[in-house]
């Protein structure tokens, strides 16, 4: 893709890699992945969602702030980083995701996890 070299490259690019993708196409992509893995969000209570793209995002900033406090990173040294790979316009916006640590929420990030299987792999980085 070309984001390790060029400052400028899409994260998400068609193929002509000058142009992203769409939200509205990643949003079609996603509900062919819960299709095809026979996941159904319809017939939802009132204030109740399914699987979705905004969940699949929280559960990595969420889980973003665990790994680097486990690593001996100070969330506080973690949201600017944070903050700017998720594009949002303030820290404030990444703070919130502070509110929702695992060590608070453990059994939802069980039932979660349980939920989910296998679905997300763990991501190592080389040093």
């Amino acid at each position: 893709m070309g984001i390790l070299t060029d400052s400028e490259a899409y994260l998400f690019p068609t193929i002509d890699k000058d142009i992203s993708l769409t939200s509205n196409t990643v949003r079609n992509y996603f509900k062919e992945i819960l299709t095809a893995a026979g996941i159904q969000n319809d017939r939802l209570k009132n204030h109740e969602r399914g699987a979705c793209l905004h969940c699949l995002r929280h559960t990595f900033a969420v889980k973003s702030f665990d790994k680097n406090e486990r690593n001996g990173i100070k969330a506080c040294d973690s949201v600017p980083f944070l903050s700017t790979y998720l594009g949002h316009d303030s820290l404030y916006e990444t703070e919130k995701y502070l509110k929702y640590s695992g060590d608070y929420f453990a059994d939802t990030l069980t039932r979660f996890e349980a939920f989910a299987g296998d679905l997300f792999p763990e991501v190592t980085f080389d040093e």
